[in-house]
C-alpha cells in the first residue's frame, strides 16, 4: 500500500484517541443512557449475548432471525429497546444491522465496550485504506494528499471510532466501491467479486438508500468504462438524465416503485419525530414533502444546499457543530481553488472524478430531501467525505497554486 508503518501506527492511536473522546461526550452531556447511540445498540446487543446462558441455539436465532414468533425468543425481543423501528418502510431495519455487529463482537470481548472500539478503529482503517488502495493509482504524486483526504476528515474520522452505523457504512461502501472498480478493470477477479458483493450485502442490511445513490455513478462508470471514444461528462449527464426521466415517468404514470412516496414519507415522519418527540435542537423547519415528481424538482436545490453546506460557522454552537462547519468552509474553499487551478485530466481520472461527483450529489440529494435535523445531515454525509475531498485533490493543479501564491509574496516584498 506505499504507506510507512509508522503512519498507520500513528492513525491507528489517533482512532483509539477518538474513540474515548466520543465515549467522554457520550457520558458526560448525555446523561440519559438510552439516548446515547454509542450505548443504546450496545446495550441491546447484549441482550442477545445473554441468550448464550440459556442456548447456543438461542443466540443463532436471534442472529439470523429463525423463528422469530417463537414465545422463547420474545422475552429476548421485548427487553430490547432499539430491535424494532417506530416506522417501518418496508426497508432492512438497520438497527438490527448493528445491534448483530456489536453482538457477534462479544463473543470475543465478552461485553467490554473498549473492545468494540478496537474493533471500531480496526473497521475503519481497513475501510478507508481499501478506498485510498483504489484512488492512489490514479495521481501516486498525491498519495499523502488523498491519505489525508480520505482518512482524516475530522468528521468522518470521528464518527466512524466506535460501532456504530457510520463506521459498518464505509465498510460497505469502501467494499463495493473498491470490488466494482476492480472488476471492471479486471485486477485481481475472484477477490474483487467477493469485495463487491460483501460490500452490497452490507449497504443492503445497514443504508439502502446509498445503495440507490451508487446506481447512476455505477452505470455512469461501466458505460464510459466501455466507451471509450465518447466523452465522460456526456456519459454520465445522459444516464443522470435517462434515470431521472424514468423516475418521472414511474411516480407519474406507472407506480411501480414508490422510490419518491418513500422519501417522502421519510421526510414527513423525521419532521414529526424532530419537532413532536424528539425536539431536536438543530430542527430547520423545511416543511412537509408531496409525493409527486415537480415538489421533488422544486425540492432540489434546497436540499442540495442544505445538505452540502449546513451548518455555516456563524450558526454553530459547539465542538461538534464548528468541525463539520469549518470542514464546509473547506469545501467551498477547494471548489473556487478548483475554478481557477483546474489541471489537465486523462480519461481514467475523469471517470474516476465524475464517479465520485454522481455518487456524492446523489448521496447528498438523497440526505436534504429527508433530512430536516443539521446534526443528523452531519452524520449523514460522511460516506461523501473521501470522495468529495479526493475530487479536488485530483483536480487542483498545486503547482500552478503553489506557485501562483509564491509570485504573490514576492510582489509583495
Amino acid at each position: 500500500m506505499h504507506l510507512p508503518f509508522w503512519i498507520l501506527i500513528g492513525i491507528f492511536s489517533l482512532k483509539i484517541i477518538s474513540s474515548a473522546v466520543m465515549y467522554w461526550i457520550y457520558t458526560s452531556y448525555y446523561p440519559v443512557r438510552i439516548e446515547a447511540d454509542i450505548f443504546k445498540y450496545f446495550d441491546d446487543a447484549k441482550i442477545i449475548f445473554s441468550s448464550l446462558e440459556h442456548s447456543v441455539w438461542h443466540y443463532i436465532k436471534l442472529m439470523c432471525d429463525i423463528d422469530v414468533s417463537h414465545p422463547q425468543l420474545n422475552e429476548y425481543y421485548d427487553k430490547m429497546d432499539f430491535w424494532d423501528r417506530k416506522i417501518d418502510y418496508g426497508i432492512r431495519n438497520d438497527n438490527r444491522t448493528i445491534i448483530k455487529a456489536n453482538a457477534l463482537i462479544m463473543l470475543f470481548s465478552f461485553g467490554n465496550i473498549w473492545v468494540h472500539n478496537v474493533f471500531a478503529g480496526f473497521i475503519s482503517i481497513f475501510s478507508y485504506l481499501l478506498l485510498y488502495k483504489i484512488i492512489r493509482p490514479y495521481n501516486p504524486k498525491l498519495q499523502y494528499a488523498l491519505l489525508i483526504s480520505i482518512v482524516l476528515i475530522p468528521s468522518g474520522f470521528f464518527w466512524t471510532s466506535a460501532m456504530l452505523k457510520e463506521t459498518i457504512v464505509m465498510l460497505g461502501l469502501a467494499c463495493y466501491v473498491y470490488g466494482f472498480i476492480s472488476v471492471l478493470t479486471k485486477q485481481k477477479k475472484y477477490l474483487s467479486w467477493i469485495y463487491l458483493i460483501i460490500g452490497i450485502f452490507i449497504l443492503l442490511h445497514i443504508k439502502v438508500y446509498v445503495i440507490a445513490a451508487l446506481i447512476p455513478a455505477s452505470l455512469g462508470f461501466s458505460i464510459a468504462y466501455k466507451l471509450q471514444q465518447k466523452r465522460v461528462s456526456y456519459v454520465y449527464i445522459i444516464t443522470l438524465l435517462i434515470l431521472i426521466v424514468g423516475i418521472i415517468i414511474n411516480n407519474t404514470y406507472l407506480h411501480a416503485v414508490p422510490i419518491l412516496e418513500k422519501f417522502a414519507d421519510k421526510r414527513n415522519d423525521f419532521i414529526m419525530d424532530a419537532v413532536y418527540y424528539a425536539h431536536a435542537q438543530s430542527y430547520i423547519p423545511i416543511g412537509f414533502l408531496d409525493a409527486n415528481s415537480m415538489s421533488f424538482i422544486r425540492e432540489t436545490p434546497a436540499a442540495l444546499y442544505r445538505a452540502l453546506f449546513l451548518p455555516w460557522i456563524w450558526n454553530a454552537s459547539s465542538l461538534l457543530a464548528i468541525i463539520p462547519a469549518l470542514e464546509n468552509l473547506v469545501l467551498l474553499i477547494l471548489c473556487v481553488l478548483a475554478c481557477f487551478f483546474s489541471r489537465t485530466l486523462h480519461r481514467s481520472e475523469q471517470n474516476i472524478i465524475w464517479f465520485f461527483l454522481v455518487f456524492s450529489i446523489t448521496l447528498l440529494w438523497i440526505i436534504g430531501i429527508t433530512t430536516p435535523v443539521i446534526g443528523a445531515i452531519v452524520r449523514y454525509k460522511i460516506p461523501v467525505f473521501p470522495f468529495l475531498y479526493s475530487i479536488f485533490v485530483l483536480i487542483i493543479d498545486w503547482h500552478k497554486l503553489f506557485f501562483s501564491i509564491r509570485k504573490n509574496e514576492y510582489k509583495t516584498l
